[in-house]
Protein backbone atom coordinates (compact mmCIF):
# COMPACT_ATOMS: atom_id res chain seq x y z
CA UNK A 1 0.00 0.00 0.00
CA UNK A 2 0.88 3.51 -0.98
CA UNK A 3 0.85 5.24 2.82
CA UNK A 4 3.81 7.15 3.05
CA UNK A 5 4.94 8.72 6.63
CA UNK A 6 3.29 12.66 5.70
CA UNK A 7 -0.01 11.38 4.67
CA UNK A 8 -0.87 8.80 7.32
CA UNK A 9 0.07 11.44 9.88
CA UNK A 10 -1.29 14.45 8.51
CA UNK A 11 -4.27 12.32 7.71
CA UNK A 12 -4.92 11.12 11.01
CA UNK A 13 -4.48 14.55 12.58
CA UNK A 14 -6.03 17.53 11.07
CA UNK A 15 -6.65 18.74 14.14
CA UNK A 16 -3.59 19.09 15.75
CA UNK A 17 -1.99 20.52 12.48
CA UNK A 18 -4.45 23.33 12.85
CA UNK A 19 -3.61 23.65 16.41
CA UNK A 20 -0.26 24.09 15.28
CA UNK A 21 -1.20 26.85 12.50
CA UNK A 22 -3.79 28.51 14.79
CA UNK A 23 -3.39 27.89 17.96
CA UNK A 24 -6.70 25.55 18.82
CA UNK A 25 -6.83 23.38 21.71
CA UNK A 26 -5.79 19.91 20.58
CA UNK A 27 -8.38 16.63 20.93
CA UNK A 28 -8.80 15.66 24.46
CA UNK A 29 -7.49 12.04 25.21
CA UNK A 30 -10.20 11.15 28.06
CA UNK A 31 -10.66 7.23 28.27
CA UNK A 32 -14.42 5.75 26.88
CA UNK A 33 -16.29 4.41 29.23
CA UNK A 34 -16.34 0.93 29.38
CA UNK A 35 -18.08 -1.56 27.08
CA UNK A 36 -20.79 -3.74 29.19
CA UNK A 37 -20.02 -7.74 29.82
CA UNK A 38 -20.29 -10.25 27.01
CA UNK A 39 -22.59 -12.84 27.47
CA UNK A 40 -20.22 -15.23 26.65
CA UNK A 41 -16.56 -16.04 26.17
CA UNK A 42 -14.58 -18.12 24.56
CA UNK A 43 -13.09 -20.46 27.20
CA UNK A 44 -9.52 -20.27 25.56
CA UNK A 45 -7.35 -18.06 23.51
CA UNK A 46 -8.60 -17.65 20.43
CA UNK A 47 -5.01 -19.12 19.64
CA UNK A 48 -6.55 -22.79 20.84
CA UNK A 49 -6.02 -24.76 17.48
CA UNK A 50 -7.34 -28.12 18.80
CA UNK A 51 -10.42 -29.93 17.49
CA UNK A 52 -13.04 -28.25 19.42
CA UNK A 53 -13.13 -24.74 21.59
CA UNK A 54 -14.94 -24.58 24.96
CA UNK A 55 -17.56 -21.24 25.17
CA UNK A 56 -18.81 -20.51 28.59
CA UNK A 57 -21.04 -18.02 29.99
CA UNK A 58 -19.27 -14.93 30.93
CA UNK A 59 -20.86 -14.52 34.46
CA UNK A 60 -21.20 -18.48 36.29
CA UNK A 61 -17.98 -19.30 33.78
CA UNK A 62 -20.72 -22.44 33.07
CA UNK A 63 -19.23 -24.00 29.71
CA UNK A 64 -22.23 -24.29 27.06
CA UNK A 65 -20.66 -26.15 24.23
CA UNK A 66 -17.47 -26.62 22.57
CA UNK A 67 -17.32 -25.49 19.09
CA UNK A 68 -15.64 -27.97 16.73
CA UNK A 69 -12.88 -26.20 14.57
CA UNK A 70 -11.36 -29.32 12.54
CA UNK A 71 -8.36 -30.96 13.17
CA UNK A 72 -5.27 -29.75 14.33
CA UNK A 73 -2.76 -28.21 11.53
CA UNK A 74 0.47 -29.75 12.06
CA UNK A 75 2.39 -26.00 12.84
CA UNK A 76 0.43 -23.59 15.48
CA UNK A 77 -1.05 -21.08 13.58
CA UNK A 78 0.55 -17.34 14.32
CA UNK A 79 -1.37 -15.15 17.19
CA UNK A 80 -2.88 -12.81 14.04
CA UNK A 81 -4.10 -15.76 11.63
CA UNK A 82 -6.94 -16.87 14.20
CA UNK A 83 -9.85 -14.23 14.82
CA UNK A 84 -13.36 -15.12 16.94
CA UNK A 85 -15.89 -12.34 16.10
CA UNK A 86 -19.30 -12.08 17.78
CA UNK A 87 -22.20 -10.70 16.66
CA UNK A 88 -23.24 -7.55 18.41
CA UNK A 89 -25.85 -9.27 20.42
CA UNK A 90 -22.94 -11.84 21.59
CA UNK A 91 -24.78 -15.01 20.74
CA UNK A 92 -23.24 -15.44 17.51
CA UNK A 93 -19.19 -16.22 16.38
CA UNK A 94 -17.63 -16.89 13.78
CA UNK A 95 -14.12 -18.71 14.17
CA UNK A 96 -11.63 -18.82 11.76
CA UNK A 97 -7.94 -19.79 11.09
CA UNK A 98 -6.23 -18.37 8.23
CA UNK A 99 -3.51 -20.60 5.84
CA UNK A 100 -1.07 -19.35 3.36
CA UNK A 101 -3.56 -19.17 0.98
CA UNK A 102 -6.62 -18.60 2.67
CA UNK A 103 -8.55 -19.39 5.35
CA UNK A 104 -8.34 -23.22 6.63
CA UNK A 105 -11.51 -23.30 8.74
CA UNK A 106 -14.26 -20.82 9.27
CA UNK A 107 -17.07 -22.27 11.71
CA UNK A 108 -20.47 -20.53 12.30
CA UNK A 109 -21.55 -20.51 15.71
CA UNK A 110 -24.86 -19.67 18.09
CA UNK A 111 -26.05 -19.36 21.25
CA UNK A 112 -29.77 -20.10 21.44
CA UNK A 113 -31.85 -18.30 24.34
CA UNK A 114 -32.00 -21.41 26.43
CA UNK A 115 -28.33 -21.47 25.99
CA UNK A 116 -27.59 -24.05 23.91
CA UNK A 117 -24.95 -23.90 21.68
CA UNK A 118 -24.80 -25.03 17.82
CA UNK A 119 -21.95 -24.80 14.94
CA UNK A 120 -21.50 -26.26 11.84
CA UNK A 121 -18.30 -24.99 9.10
CA UNK A 122 -19.15 -22.33 6.81
CA UNK A 123 -16.22 -22.24 4.79
CA UNK A 124 -16.99 -24.60 1.46
CA UNK A 125 -19.99 -23.05 1.38
CA UNK A 126 -18.78 -19.23 1.39
CA UNK A 127 -16.15 -20.18 -1.44
CA UNK A 128 -18.80 -21.87 -3.42
CA UNK A 129 -20.79 -18.93 -3.64
CA UNK A 130 -18.45 -16.15 -4.95
CA UNK A 131 -16.97 -18.68 -7.21
CA UNK A 132 -20.28 -19.41 -8.84
CA UNK A 133 -20.97 -15.45 -8.77
CA UNK A 134 -17.81 -14.64 -10.33
CA UNK A 135 -18.31 -17.34 -13.09
CA UNK A 136 -21.79 -16.32 -14.18
CA UNK A 137 -19.95 -12.71 -14.65
CA UNK A 138 -17.61 -13.12 -16.25
CA UNK A 139 -16.86 -14.95 -19.82
CA UNK A 140 -13.27 -15.45 -19.33
CA UNK A 141 -13.76 -17.64 -16.26
CA UNK A 142 -13.08 -20.62 -17.40
CA UNK A 143 -9.40 -19.05 -18.98
CA UNK A 144 -8.08 -17.59 -16.09
CA UNK A 145 -8.76 -20.58 -13.87
CA UNK A 146 -6.72 -22.70 -15.90
CA UNK A 147 -3.73 -20.03 -16.79
CA UNK A 148 -3.63 -19.32 -12.94
CA UNK A 149 -4.33 -23.08 -12.04
CA UNK A 150 -7.31 -22.01 -9.58
CA UNK A 151 -8.07 -18.81 -7.59
CA UNK A 152 -7.34 -17.87 -4.42
CA UNK A 153 -10.16 -16.69 -1.81
CA UNK A 154 -10.42 -15.08 1.71
CA UNK A 155 -13.02 -14.27 3.98
CA UNK A 156 -13.19 -11.86 6.26
CA UNK A 157 -15.94 -11.53 9.30
CA UNK A 158 -16.62 -8.71 11.16
CA UNK A 159 -20.10 -7.63 13.52
CA UNK A 160 -23.02 -6.16 11.55
CA UNK A 161 -25.42 -3.55 11.88
CA UNK A 162 -27.83 -6.14 12.60
CA UNK A 163 -27.45 -7.04 16.81
CA UNK A 164 -27.99 -10.76 15.99
CA UNK A 165 -26.05 -11.44 12.69
CA UNK A 166 -22.06 -11.48 11.37
CA UNK A 167 -20.81 -9.66 8.24
CA UNK A 168 -18.67 -11.49 5.94
CA UNK A 169 -15.85 -9.57 3.29
CA UNK A 170 -15.22 -12.58 0.91
CA UNK A 171 -12.14 -11.67 -1.74
CA UNK A 172 -11.13 -14.05 -4.82
CA UNK A 173 -8.10 -13.68 -7.14
CA UNK A 174 -6.07 -14.73 -9.77
CA UNK A 175 -3.09 -13.39 -8.32
CA UNK A 176 -2.43 -14.42 -5.13
CA UNK A 177 0.83 -12.18 -4.39
CA UNK A 178 -1.56 -9.02 -4.80
CA UNK A 179 1.98 -6.88 -6.29
CA UNK A 180 -0.47 -4.64 -7.96
CA UNK A 181 -3.81 -5.31 -9.27
CA UNK A 182 -2.55 -5.09 -12.70
CA UNK A 183 -0.80 -8.16 -12.28
CA UNK A 184 -4.39 -10.02 -11.52
CA UNK A 185 -6.35 -11.59 -14.46
CA UNK A 186 -9.71 -11.60 -12.60
CA UNK A 187 -10.86 -10.19 -9.35
CA UNK A 188 -14.10 -10.18 -7.14
CA UNK A 189 -15.14 -9.19 -4.05
CA UNK A 190 -18.40 -10.26 -2.07
CA UNK A 191 -20.18 -8.82 1.21
CA UNK A 192 -23.08 -10.73 2.90
CA UNK A 193 -24.59 -11.54 6.39
CA UNK A 194 -24.67 -14.21 7.90
CA UNK A 195 -28.18 -15.09 9.67
CA UNK A 196 -28.96 -16.40 13.32
CA UNK A 197 -29.18 -20.27 11.56
CA UNK A 198 -25.72 -19.30 9.99
CA UNK A 199 -27.51 -19.08 6.16
CA UNK A 200 -25.24 -16.99 4.11
CA UNK A 201 -26.62 -14.25 2.15
CA UNK A 202 -24.38 -12.22 -0.53
CA UNK A 203 -25.62 -8.54 -0.53
CA UNK A 204 -23.54 -6.98 -3.16
CA UNK A 205 -21.32 -8.44 -5.46
CA UNK A 206 -18.25 -7.22 -8.44
CA UNK A 207 -16.33 -8.23 -10.41
CA UNK A 208 -13.02 -6.60 -11.91
CA UNK A 209 -10.88 -7.78 -15.61
CA UNK A 210 -8.07 -6.58 -16.49
CA UNK A 211 -8.60 -3.44 -18.11
CA UNK A 212 -11.03 -2.53 -14.75
CA UNK A 213 -7.84 -3.89 -13.00
CA UNK A 214 -5.87 -1.15 -14.85
CA UNK A 215 -8.04 1.67 -14.72
CA UNK A 216 -8.50 1.30 -10.61
CA UNK A 217 -4.68 1.22 -10.54
CA UNK A 218 -4.36 3.87 -12.63
CA UNK A 219 -6.60 6.06 -10.23
CA UNK A 220 -5.01 5.18 -7.20
CA UNK A 221 -1.41 6.22 -8.63
CA UNK A 222 -3.54 9.90 -10.04
CA UNK A 223 -5.09 10.07 -5.94
CA UNK A 224 -2.16 9.61 -4.29
CA UNK A 225 -0.05 12.11 -5.71
CA UNK A 226 -3.26 15.10 -5.55
CA UNK A 227 -3.01 13.99 -1.73
CA UNK A 228 1.05 13.90 -1.61
CA UNK A 229 1.22 17.52 -3.16
CA UNK A 230 -1.28 18.97 -0.67
CA UNK A 231 0.33 16.92 2.19
CA UNK A 232 3.86 19.09 0.82
CA UNK A 233 2.20 21.95 0.76
CA UNK A 234 0.94 21.91 4.38
CA UNK A 235 4.00 20.70 6.18
CA UNK A 236 6.02 23.38 4.78
CA UNK A 237 3.43 26.00 6.68
CA UNK A 238 3.79 24.16 10.09
CA UNK A 239 6.14 25.43 12.66
CA UNK A 240 9.80 23.63 12.56
CA UNK A 241 8.93 23.49 17.05
CA UNK A 242 5.53 21.67 16.22
CA UNK A 243 7.12 19.32 13.69
CA UNK A 244 8.67 17.29 16.51
CA UNK A 245 5.11 17.02 18.36
CA UNK A 246 4.15 15.43 15.18
CA UNK A 247 6.76 13.02 14.58
CA UNK A 248 6.40 12.25 18.45
CA UNK A 249 3.20 11.11 17.81
CA UNK A 250 3.42 9.09 14.88
CA UNK A 251 2.83 5.65 16.32
CA UNK A 252 -0.29 6.46 18.11
CA UNK A 253 -2.01 8.41 15.10
CA UNK A 254 -1.34 5.87 12.76
CA UNK A 255 -2.47 3.16 14.90
CA UNK A 256 -6.00 5.55 15.23
CA UNK A 257 -6.10 6.04 11.15
CA UNK A 258 -5.87 1.84 10.56
CA UNK A 259 -8.40 1.01 13.50
CA UNK A 260 -10.88 3.61 11.74
CA UNK A 261 -10.23 2.30 8.21
CA UNK A 262 -10.25 -1.71 8.99
CA UNK A 263 -14.22 -1.79 7.61
CA UNK A 264 -13.41 0.35 4.56
CA UNK A 265 -9.67 -0.99 3.80
CA UNK A 266 -10.30 -4.49 4.39
CA UNK A 267 -10.12 -6.45 0.98
CA UNK A 268 -8.19 -9.26 0.26
CA UNK A 269 -8.19 -8.47 -4.05
CA UNK A 270 -5.57 -6.12 -5.48
CA UNK A 271 -8.67 -4.17 -6.78
CA UNK A 272 -11.02 -3.82 -3.77
CA UNK A 273 -8.08 -2.25 -1.41
CA UNK A 274 -6.55 -0.28 -4.04
CA UNK A 275 -10.38 1.29 -4.70
CA UNK A 276 -10.80 1.66 -0.88
CA UNK A 277 -7.27 3.19 -0.66
CA UNK A 278 -8.17 5.85 -3.31
CA UNK A 279 -11.36 6.83 -1.57
CA UNK A 280 -9.01 7.81 1.55
CA UNK A 281 -6.40 9.93 -0.34
CA UNK A 282 -9.13 11.55 -1.94
CA UNK A 283 -11.15 12.51 1.12
CA UNK A 284 -7.55 13.46 2.43
CA UNK A 285 -6.80 15.50 0.10
CA UNK A 286 -10.17 17.21 0.33
CA UNK A 287 -9.41 17.85 3.60
CA UNK A 288 -5.81 19.11 3.44
CA UNK A 289 -7.07 21.53 0.83
CA UNK A 290 -9.74 23.29 2.80
CA UNK A 291 -6.77 23.56 5.69
CA UNK A 292 -4.61 25.48 2.79
CA UNK A 293 -7.76 27.17 2.01
CA UNK A 294 -8.18 28.51 5.81
CA UNK A 295 -4.32 29.70 6.33
CA UNK A 296 -5.11 31.29 2.95
CA UNK A 297 -2.99 29.19 0.70
CA UNK A 298 -5.55 28.26 -1.86
CA UNK A 299 -8.57 29.28 -3.40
Amino acid sequence: MKLPLPALLLAATFSLIRASLWGADTPSSAPKAGKPEPPYSLATSPRDTGPSVPVFETKTHKVVGKINVGKSPSKPYAEEDISAVWSKDGFSLVWSAMGKWGPDALVFARINDRGELTSKSILSVVRSEILARLKAEASTYDKVRKKSRGFTIDIHAMPSEAPSQVLLKVGVTSDPNLAQPSRAQLEADMTGELSEEGQFKPATVHSYGVKELADIAKESDAAFKDEEDACKRLLALVPEAKKKQLEEQEQQWKDDLNKRAEREMFSFTGAGWTKAESALYRAHADELRRLLKEAGQER
